[in-house]
């Protein structure tokens, strides 16, 4: 295996961890200031 694919891997795979973090940490985000925002009403 050589370096270079390797790298583009690691890349891949750095992808996929934003790819599915991003998504979970602006939801849970939306989910709290959501509560808020029904809890001041």
């Amino acid at each position: 295996m050589n370096i270079k694919k390797f790298v583009l891997l690691l890349i891949y795979i750095i992808n996929l961890q934003f790819y599915f973090t991003i998504p979970i940490i602006i939801k849970k985000n939306y989910t709290r200031t959501y509560e808020q925002i029904i809890d001041s009403k």
